[in-house]
């Protein structure tokens, strides 16, 4: 991957699944069916040095206040109603309905405070996010399942793109394949997967996103016939740091697409 400071999350993904009794639980009977481990990914890829200086991590929340008052007021009022009104999704500031509830994370020791959390509802708004936050030198945060135990779902003082309310999974059953977007755990995959008498590598725990599960490699009940979720990536959909769409896969942006597993 050319740039090296990416943080990065699922937005859409297509897993190529192994046709299961269940969901691989310990419980359940393994059965003997051809290994198919190919796995379809969407991310966004944000990089961790954008144009200008990020601000540092505060060192108290009294300076996390300071530091969101200080991004508030740097920040134009026009600028962020144009913003607003350019989202499908959700556009939240500190002080308005939701706010405190959007910031929460699983890790309830986690306590940051961001300027902006936006609630995306398609991939348009992670776009504009992105171009967003770099055209006003925003240290950015993004949000997949919220599961993440160092709370890196969320920032003090940045944006949050939010994609916890992007959750649809499609199942092809044929091609046992799946679609699912960002904000999807492994209860809601597993749900759907289910269905059609398949499943594939995922988390041991229900409440764990999908997507930063799987780019972080991915370790589930699964492991020992299936190998890790990351194992089955086949493709990506990604939007860059500069806020362009991409598609990688080996044979289309491989160094983007290897960098993600």
């Amino acid at each position: 991957m050319r740039n090296a400071a990416l943080t990065r999350i699922v937005y859409m993904c297509r897993l190529v699944l192994n046709k299961e009794q269940s969901c691989g639980s310990p419980f359940c009977t393994d059965l003997d069916y051809e290994r198919r481990r190919v796995l379809h990914f969407g991310l966004v890829c944000v990089s961790s040095q954008q144009k200008g200086k990020y601000m540092p991590e505060p060192e108290n929340a009294r300076t996390a206040v300071d530091q969101v008052a200080t991004v508030g007021a740097s920040l134009e009022e026009a600028a962020i109603n144009e913003f607003r009104a350019d989202l499908r999704g959700e556009l939240l500031r500190p002080g308005e309905s939701d706010f405190d509830a959007a910031r929460r994370v699983f890790n309830g020791a986690i306590n940051k405070l961001p300027a902006l959390i936006v609630r995306c509802a398609g991939v348009a708004d992670v776009i504009s996010s992105v171009r967003f936050a770099n055209v006003h030198e925003l240290l950015v945060a993004v949000r997949g399942g919220g599961h993440n135990v160092a709370g890196n779902a969320i920032c003090d003082g940045g944006i949050v793109i939010d994609l916890s309310r992007m959750r649809s999974i499609r199942i092809d059953p044929e091609r046992r394949t799946a679609r699912a977007e960002a904000g999807a755990t492994w209860g809601d995959f597993d749900h759907e997967t289910q269905a059609h008498g398949l499943a594939t590598p995922g988390g041991m725990v229900s409440s764990t996103g999908i997507a930063g599960l799987t780019l972080g490699g991915g370790i589930g009940w699964l492991l020992g016939t299936r190998g890790l979720t990351c194992d089955n990536l086949l493709s990506a959909d990604v939007v860059t740091a500069d806020g362009r769409f991409l598609t990688a896969s080996p044979t289309s942006h491989e160094d983007l697409f290897w960098g993600t597993i």
